[in-house]
C-alpha cells in the first residue's frame, strides 16, 4: 500500500482522527510504501502541528525495515504533472498526483489516506479506482 501524508501522521499521533483506523491499517498492510514528497510533505506538517520532537519520531519510524522508499524519478513527475492536468478541476498537488503515479509503477490500487475527496475522484493509471485504507478496510 501506497502512504499518504495525512494517514501517517494520524497513525502516529493518538490525538488525530482516524488514529486507531490509521494504526490498525499499518500494523495489517503486506507492504508500506514511501513517496519522497510525501516525507516532505510529512516533516512540514507534523513540525507544524505536532512539534519538532514528534515530527522527529514520526521521521525514524519511516526509517524502519518495515518501510519501502519509491524511486521518485523524472517519469514519476511526468506522469505525476498528466494527472494534475487530467484532474485540473480538483486542483491535484503534486504530491497526491505523484501517489497515483507510483501507484502505476509499482501495479498497486491501495492508498493509506484521508484524503476521499481526491482519491475516490480520481482513478489510477491503469484505470481502476483506489482502495481507500483505512475505509475500505475488508
Amino acid at each position: 500500500m501506497i502512504c499518504d501524508t495525512s494517514a501517517l501522521l494520524a497513525a502516529y499521533s493518538a490525538d488525530q482522527q482516524y488514529h486507531i483506523e490509521c494504526a490498525s491499517a499499518l500494523e495489517h498492510a503486506q507492504r508500506r510504501l514511501i513517496s519522497p514528497v510525501v516525507l516532505t510533505e510529512i516533516d512540514y506538517l507534523a513540525r507544524r502541528i505536532l512539534g519538532r520532537a514528534i515530527a522527529l519520531r514520526i521521521m525514524r519510524l519511516l526509517t524502519g525495515p518495515e518501510y519501502q522508499m519509491l524511486p521518485y524519478t523524472q517519469q514519476t513527475l511526468v506522469a505525476a504533472c498528466d494527472v494534475m492536468a487530467t484532474y485540473g478541476d480538483l486542483d491535484l498537488g503534486v504530491v497526491d498526483a505523484s501517489l497515483v503515479a507510483h501507484a502505476k509503477e509499482v501495479g498497486s490500487n491501495e492508498i493509506l489516506t484521508l484524503d476521499q475527496r481526491h482519491f475516490r475522484a480520481v482513478r489510477g493509471l491503469d484505470g481502476r479506482h483506489f482502495k481507500l485504507l483505512p475505509f475500505d478496510m475488508d
